[in-house]
């Protein structure tokens, strides 16, 4: 079962940042986050929850049991998106990361607009092997 200090370290390593990152963000110490990390603070102060779930946009229950999957921020949309687009159109969940939490209304824009540009690159792919 994974620990709030490997969910903290999964999180952050997700969306590509190092600990000093997100230390500056919880306006912690890189010391700090490694503590978390690796589970050398038993109990972290409910102002550095509070940042860490904003910074990464997950539930405070997510964070801290690992539930809520309905509900992941953008690491469970990360993980949606995957599922529509390649690894060649990394430049479409480059951008879908840097957008902010979306609801279930956004999220099913961004499937339905990911989803549409994903068949329009393939038609384009394929129309390019036709006229060579």
């Amino acid at each position: 079962m994974e620990t709030i200090g490997q969910r903290i370290m999964r999180l952050r390593l997700n969306a590509g940042l190092v600990q000093d990152d997100v230390g500056k963000a919880c306006g912690v110490s890189r010391v700090a986050v490694t503590k978390w990390e690796s589970g050398e603070t038993a109990n972290l102060k409910i102002s550095n929850l509070t940042a860490l779930c904003k910074l990464f946009s997950v539930s405070y229950d997510y964070l801290i049991e690992g539930k809520d999957t309905e509900n992941q921020g953008l690491e469970g949309l990360d993980n949606k998106i995957n599922r529509f687009v390649s690894k060649k159109d990394k430049k479409i969940k480059e951008i879908v990361n840097t957008l902010p939490h979306l609801d279930d209304k956004e999220l099913d824009a961004t499937k339905s607009v990911t989803s549409a540009f994903k068949n329009k690159s393939k038609t384009k792919r394929a129309q390019n092997h036709e006229d060579q």
